[in-house]
């Protein structure tokens, strides 16, 4: 077999109740495998739109990382400004004035960053979190109400919502 494109199948896929049905009892099922050529043959409409904008695929952690990297180098047009510094921050009154950031960063709301910290480069510290000190972030992310103590490294790594990491913690 041979592609008969250049096209990737990629994004939103918007389905009739039929379509939803044919899914039922086969388990694991694949669209571009499974479901559009059974559509075909029973001579369903399936419609496209084709984009020139920024996709990307977020099965996976690495990919989701890429994509927050993409999102702090201003690949991806957001209704969030990285500005010239490199460092957005939402949250200027929790955060202390030995934070090192080095840049791209992106802090959101009501987040607290403790003495000593060193933030960056590529790290994103959603909403509500808590930082302790002297705790290093680096190309991670950590999701909202996150709670991270004392002297951690956290390099590469997604910290999923309302986690607590106890202090003296390494996650790479």
């Amino acid at each position: 077999n041979h592609a008969v494109s250049d096209l990737a199948n990629c994004g939103i896929y918007i389905v009739s109740s039929d379509v939803i049905k044919m899914t039922k009892d086969r388990g694991c099922c694949d669209f571009s495998k499974d479901i559009f050529p059974e559509m075909l043959s029973k001579n369903m409409k399936i419609s496209a739109y084709c984009t020139e904008s920024y996709w990307c695929d977020i099965g996976d952690l690495s990919e989701y990382r890429r994509c927050v990297r993409d999102f702090l180098d201003s690949k991806i047009a957001l209704p969030v400004e990285i500005p010239n510094d490199g460092i957005t921050s939402y949250s200027d009154i929790g955060i202390s004035s030995s934070v090192s950031f080095i840049p791209p960063v992106y802090i959101g709301q009501n987040v607290k960053i403790s003495g000593d910290c060193s933030i960056g480069p590529y790290a994103v510290i959603e909403n509500n979190s808590v930082i302790g000190q002297r705790t290093r972030i680096k190309n991670s992310v950590v999701s909202s109400s996150v709670c991270i103590g004392e002297d951690c490294d956290i390099t590469g790594c997604v910290i999923a919502d309302s986690c607590t990491l106890g202090n003296d913690c390494t996650v790479l």
